[in-house]
């Protein structure tokens, strides 16, 4: 069971590098590739986590921390992409959103299953 971890969490990270590669292309990104979509997963991800831990506990609070974490999010996929804040924002909304849909698929699917069964 625990040699399944990684390779779980390559298939999420490419999984989510795929979706902000969606967004990169939908916002007009053109130096969006797979490789820098990884990339900016992964250290958007690793810092925002982070920062997120850092800021909730001085007391700040848990939705501003996490509302600074997706902002370093944004600041990573800009820097990567080598973009603007607005175009970096945009790719990582649409990303999040399909994540959410993706959920939400997913649970519907589930309850389904076990409503059949």
């Amino acid at each position: 069971m625990c040699l399944l971890i990684p390779f779980v969490a390559i298939a999420l990270i490419c999984i989510l590098a795929l979706f902000l590669l969606i967004g990169a292309a939908a916002v007009g990104i053109e130096t969006a590739t797979f490789g820098k979509a990884v990339a900016a997963v992964v250290v958007g991800a690793a810092g925002a986590t982070a920062v997120h831990f850092a800021l909730a506990e001085t007391g700040i609070g848990e939705f501003l921390a996490g509302l600074a974490g997706f902002i370093l999010e944004v600041l990573v996929a800009m820097t990567v992409f080598d973009t603007t804040f607005w175009r970096a924002l945009g790719a990582c909304l649409i990303a999040w959103g399909l994540q959410i849909v993706v959920v939400l698929l997913l649970f519907g699917l589930g309850m389904l299953t076990m409503a059949a069964g």
